[in-house]
């Protein structure tokens, strides 16, 4: 035998010799293992940087590898709950259900995650829809300010030797589900508000379920709303006359004192409120592409009284029916101009002062609180019109001046229907809740 024949044979011999490889878990008998994958069923391929958000007794998060896996050690021992978010979930908006796990030292645990089939999707959107069909979702936005637009209508078209055409509205948050798509053919999909007709858009279903977002540019005029009350009493006064450029329109106020002038020419207008009972109180006003709030004060008494005090109405709020709501007079109400007043630095300040709104320490001695309504209830959240799911959303780390609005609603009797009501959506894979808890919601609006 020779030399080198005799090197190879010994080290053959050493390595059958050696121990073999213990376990990971018994290499590591101090800690905890948590394994997994994601999975993209609708593609059929694995999900790679998804981000992985455990939350237990303590918070961690990792991304996922190009092949969708992911690797977690040294988590201290207890029950978590594990999620994942991706910017593609959050386009398509499936939710991807989360996972409960119990971690012990010296134990490998795995959790797979995945986003659901289309067949899944299809099914439970679209209730009868072939499985094979196309699905197309997206958003209506206003081109000037990006916002969401409820109950504009959306219109598909498309061609197999005859037209094919399928009409509905957006939801209370600006979104459309087209079910039924043809895979082998471009779609026309285009989108109308208020008159207001946008570019039709060419989709193409192929991949079977496919997000485009349409956009209105809404806002070649303004609009002048307000309300007209007694000075002393504060009570509203009926009957006014509200006159536009000396008299060029005139509307009259209603019976709760406030009134509407619809499609008014942007520029600078002279605006007058007469009532025979007790006289003229006119300002110039500067109408943009926004609303103006106007808030009269009429007396019958021979007194000086300030001019109109005019305030411009948030776009986005307006579009998503905010200042409806808040005349309605159901649940409690903050505004930018109500937080800049303040000169509130966290959200908690700002809901703070809310009556029925109470902060209460986080177990665990975080140093974070939690908010609650009645009977220590915690509420849903809602922002810009998206369910935050109840893993990995922290109210606390929105900042004031980011925010447009908020509505509180502290009870399920106070929250709008399009928030209360059961809804087939997207949101039922995951752990975005499809429905409002009886404790109330808190709606965000951001800038």
């Amino acid at each position: 035998m020779t030399r080198q024949a005799l090197l190879v044979v010994s080290l053959v011999a050493l390595v059958a010799a050696a121990p073999s490889a213990a376990p990971l878990t018994a290499q590591l008998p101090d800690v905890t293992i948590l394994t997994g994958s994601v999975y993209d069923s609708i593609l059929g391929q694995p999900l790679a940087n998804a981000k992985v958000i455990v939350e237990g007794p303590t918070s961690f998060s990792v991304n996922t590898g190009q092949d969708g896996t992911f690797f977690i050690t040294a988590l201290p021992e207890g029950e978590y709950t594990v999620a994942v978010d991706h910017p593609r979930v959050g386009a398509l908006g499936v939710a991807i259900p989360a996972r409960s796990v119990t971690l012990k030292v010296g134990e490998e645990v795995r959790a797979d995650l995945a986003m659901p089939s289309l067949a899944t999707v299809n099914r439970v959107i679209c209730g009868d829809s072939a499985d094979a069909s196309g699905l197309v979702l997206g958003y209506v936005r206003d081109d000037i300010s990006g916002v969401a637009i409820p109950r504009a209508r959306v219109t598909a078209r498309w061609w197999d030797g005859s037209e094919h055409r399928r009409d509905l509205l957006t939801d209370g948050f600006g979104r459309y589900v087209l079910c039924g798509m043809p895979r082998d053919r471009v779609v026309s999909v285009s989108a109308e508000f208020l008159g207001v007709r946008g570019n039709p858009a060419r989709v193409d279903p192929t991949p079977g379920l496919l997000r485009r977002d349409l956009g209105l540019r809404i806002g070649r005029s303004g609009r002048i709303v307000g309300r007209v009350v007694d000075y002393d009493t504060g009570r509203p006064v009926e009957a006014a006359e509200v006159k536009l450029d000396a008299g060029l329109r005139t509307v009259l106020t209603g019976q709760d004192g406030r009134f509407m002038l619809d499609d008014v020419p942007r520029g600078r207008h002279l605006l007058s409120i007469d009532h025979l009972a007790y006289g003229t109180v006119s300002d110039t006003v500067v109408v943009a592409f926004e609303t103006l709030e106007i808030d009269a004060q009429l007396s019958q008494r021979a007194i000086e009284i300030e001019g109109l005090t005019v305030s411009v109405r948030s776009r986005a709020l307006e579009i998503n029916g905010f200042y409806q709501r808040r005349e309605e007079g159901l649940g409690a109400y903050i505004t930018r101009a109500d937080i800049e007043r303040a000169a509130h630095t966290s959200i908690n300040d700002v809901l703070a002062t809310v009556p029925g709104v109470r902060l209460i320490p986080r177990r665990g001695g975080t140093g974070e609180m939690d908010i609650v309504l009645r009977q220590r209830c915690r509420p849903i959240y809602v922002v810009d019109g998206q369910v935050m799911p109840p893993v990995g959303f922290r109210i606390q780390d929105l900042v004031p001046r980011d925010i447009e609005g908020i509505e509180i609603y502290r009870s399920e009797l106070e929250i709008p229907p399009q928030y209360r009501r059961p809804r087939r959506d997207l949101s039922t894979f995951g752990v975005v809740p499809t429905v409002s808890t009886p404790c109330g919601a808190v709606l965000i609006w951001t800038r």
